[in-house]
């Protein structure tokens, strides 16, 4: 009974802690999460070089879709943005 008690006690504070977890902690993880990542894992490819090459492959291709996305917003803004302060003849 009471080492029941004392389990259940540690998992409502382990619980509590993900909750109370600073910003930076979840930006660190995701930066790591991102270092990790490759979308372009080839099978038979897996030498030193090879990984590094398929990293920065993973990373710039990111990085162009995240740029694209951010462009086409820009666009989507500027369009509603001349189209609801045009002047109204």
């Amino acid at each position: 009974m009471l080492i029941t008690v004392f389990s259940e006690f540690n998992e409502n504070n382990l619980t509590l802690y993900r909750f109370v977890v600073s910003p930076m902690t979840h930006i660190r993880k995701f930066g790591v999460y991102i270092k990790r990542l490759n979308l372009f894992k080839v099978a038979d490819q897996r030498t030193e070089n090879d990984i590094k090459f398929q990293n920065i492959s993973t990373r710039v291709y990111l990085i162009l879709l995240t740029g694209m996305f951010i462009l086409n917003i820009e666009e989507s803004l500027l369009i509603l943005m001349f189209t609801f302060c045009s002047p109204i003849e």
